[in-house]
């Protein structure tokens, strides 16, 4: 994994991860992850959805833009934003592609 970020919702966490170059994003990652979290940390953080994509949404200073994850994860789709603010657009539209696990 290269980088990740969780967020909250009404039916728990949601987490979106980047796979490190020379890995593959798969189920068997997906349990991993899932398994890793809850031992660790406990079964309320272990997230009810793994979702890999190529890159994490950022605005132009850098931070990941939560509130577009967020309102994702809550599956609401309207007014995520002007995709001109972020670094790079095209991965609003991977996320909104991107099957879901559940």
């Amino acid at each position: 994994m290269a980088e990740a970020a969780c967020v909250g919702a009404a039916d728990g966490v949601h987490a979106y991860v980047v796979v490190a170059a020379g890995s593959k994003a798969s189920d068997i990652l997906e349990a991993d992850l899932k398994g890793l979290v809850r031992r660790e940390i406990g079964p309320a953080a272990a997230p009810v959805e793994v979702r890999f994509l190529s890159a994490l949404p950022r605005a132009k200073s850098g931070s990941v833009a939560r509130r577009i994850l967020r309102k994702v994860a809550a599956g609401d789709l309207a007014n995520l934003g002007d995709p001109a603010g972020l670094v790079d657009p095209a991965v609003l539209d991977e996320l909104l592609k991107s099957p879901a696990s559940a």
